[in-house]
């Protein structure tokens, strides 16, 4: 089905790779990923559309031959940062989860606490009953 371009987050066309245009071009989304091309780059319907990625196994968006070394320390230091912002991200989820996990305890001890308080009422009242209850008894026989 068309997507909308602003939806694709690349903003690349899967199969051609042109990015400038795609912005005003209307798409379809793989089948196998959120990656989407302009219609007229994948092969004309009933051919269902898989990016590059996902029709070959073998496909690779680097170059066969070796990186340069500029080329390569860009690699390195995008993942260096990819790492850190992951990273980042898992440790105030970590922080959230411990929050949770303590306001989780206390409701657990509140409810408890209430539990044990309505028990107690419950309990004096009917003992409260029963003492009620005897003194009809006795006030009746006389």
């Amino acid at each position: 089905p068309p997507m909308n371009p602003e939806q694709n987050p690349s903003r690349q066309c899967a199969a051609c790779g042109e990015q400038e245009a795609f912005l005003t071009y209307a798409s379809i989304v793989c089948l196998n990923c959120p990656s989407a091309a302009h219609l007229a780059c994948p092969p004309p319907p009933p051919s269902p559309f898989t990016c590059p990625p996902c029709s070959d196994p073998n496909f690779s968006f680097f170059p066969k031959s070796k990186p340069d070394q500029e080329s390569a320390d860009a690699l390195v230091a995008a993942a260096k940062i990819s790492a850190a912002l992951m990273n980042n991200e898992a440790a105030e989820l970590k922080k959230e989860a411990h929050k949770k996990i303590f306001a989780a305890k206390e409701a657990k001890r509140r409810a408890k606490e209430a539990l044990g308080n309505l028990q107690d009422l419950v309990l004096k009242q009917k003992a409260s009953e029963k003492k009620n209850s005897n003194k009809r008894k006795h006030s009746d026989r006389r």
